[in-house]
């Protein structure tokens, strides 16, 4: 599958477990879930600009 996409043009990189391009995120498997959802949080908050309570100090 991998040798199909970068046949097609797209960059593969299997180092990170967490990959985002503008608004398509991806991860690698169910270990990965953390840093996807940390991502995602990411994502919505520089979309809408908002900064979560619980975003404080991190």
């Amino acid at each position: 599958m991998i040798d199909d996409l970068k046949t097609h043009g797209a960059i593969v990189d299997t180092r990170k477990s967490v990959i985002r391009d503008g608004n398509i995120i991806t991860a690698n498997g169910p270990a990965a879930i953390d840093s996807f959802a940390e991502e995602i949080v990411s994502a919505v908050v520089e979309q809408y600009e908002i900064v979560p309570s619980y975003w404080n100090g991190l």
